[in-house]
């Protein structure tokens, strides 16, 4: 190698530099705190033919060939791979795959077979006979009780025979008995048939029952009963509701009220002169007379029993609208009201009015009303 050239030069300098910096650390001088000696040595080499370099240019000439690897770029790698990671999972295929639209949402067993299978379009709708009949001239009939096809098509009962069990008979065993005419006769129990309840022909109303030979209907309210056992006009009576009015009040009749008809009549003890029943509110009126040419008091009685279970109640009024007096005892209880008037000169006559009326309870069994009184003239006191 030429030691002249500038290669060789810059080793000779680096050389020097590693030499300094050893003999520093032989001293054990710190950085900062070197003594005189290496402090003078630092500034140049005296020697003519060596050029003077600075410390640091070689230095920095070694790091740009160390660091000679800078241009290449690092950023790709990084930038690269996150692409793919990002775009793949957003829209790929398994977001919108078949299971969504797949065929378990159409698919045969929601249109399958039982609509249009043969369940609906069987036998019954195409002249099938239903259980229990059989096909005759065109139609279907019971065996057992049709009287032109009775046991077997065609054959027919006489106009006086019925056709029961697959049998023409002019007569039933008992309890039944024969009713209808033609085609409709047949053995029935009146007491149980309700086309025939207690009689031929008698029909109890749709959906009600044949009883002991009465029809039966559903049950009343509280405050009805069914009386006559005609389900066609089912409770029909109604026991809070007034029968009539006051100015319609039934008559009881006019009685002799006399407590005494002088010296040569002695007084007398009621007896009953007028008896109404009902089994609804309902007004009556009568009238007590004077008889007698004394001054005798005027007496009356009314009395009202009711049904076990109902309660009845007795207002007695002197004129419409005018109650007097009243007896509101319970269900089971008698209700009595006394009339007393009278016992000035003259005629003390006078007419009563008498309302009975529902409180609680239902049944058939009627109320009945009493009036007690004298004989109804002054010749038999």
């Amino acid at each position: 190698m030429n030691p002249s050239s500038p290669t060789a030069t810059r080793l000779a300098m680096l050389a020097l530099s590693l030499t300094l910096s050893l003999g520093a650390c032989a001293t054990g001088e710190l950085d900062g705190e070197l003594d005189d000696a290496a402090v003078a040595d630092v500034p140049t080499i005296p020697t003519d033919d060596v050029p003077t370099f600075d410390l640091v240019s070689p230095l920095d000439d070694v790091g740009e060939i160390d660091t000679g690897k800078e241009p290449i770029d690092l950023g790709a790698p990084d930038s690269g791979f996150v692409e793919p990671d990002v775009e793949t999972p957003d829209t790929g295929t398994p977001d919108v795959g078949m299971p969504d639209v797949g065929t378990p949402d159409v698919g045969t067993p929601d249109v399958g077979m039982p609509d249009v299978g043969m369940p609906d379009v069987g036998m019954p709708d195409v002249g099938g006979c239903a259980t229990g009949e059989t096909m005759c001239g065109g139609g279907c009939v019971d065996l057992q009780i049709n009287s032109r096809h009775c046991g077997s098509c065609g054959r027919a009962c006489g106009e006086v025979e019925a056709c029961t069990a697959g049998s023409c008979s002019a007569t039933c065993a008992a309890p039944r008995r024969l009713c209808g005419s033609g085609e409709a006769m047949r053995c029935v129990d009146l007491q149980t048939d309700a086309a025939n309840c207690g009689a031929c022909g008698t029909a109890c109303s749709a959906g009600g029952a044949c009883t002991a030979g009465r029809c039966a209907t559903a049950t009343c309210m509280t405050n009805a009963s069914d009386c006559n056992s005609n389900s066609a006009d089912g409770c029909e009576v109604i026991h809070g509701t007034a029968a009539n009015t006051c100015p319609a009040a039934i008559n009881l009749g006019a009685f002799c009220g006399d407590t005494a008809c002088g010296f040569l009549c002695p007084s007398r003890s009621l007896r009953v002169v007028a008896t109404r029943t009902g089994t609804r509110t309902t007004w009556f009126r009568g009238r007590l007379n004077e008889c007698s040419s004394c001054p005798a008091r005027l007496d009356g009685r009314l009395t009202l029993r009711g049904p076990p279970g109902v309660d009845y109640d007795l207002f007695v009024y002197s004129a419409c609208g005018r109650l007097i007096g009243s007896s509101q005892l319970v269900a089971g209880m008698v209700d009595t009201y006394t009339l007393t008037g009278g016992g000035s000169p003259g005629s003390d006559s006078a007419d009563f009015f008498v309302e009975v009326r529902w409180f609680s309870g239902a049944s058939c069994m009627p109320f009945t009303l009493t009036f007690e009184a004298r004989s109804n003239s002054a010749s038999s006191c």
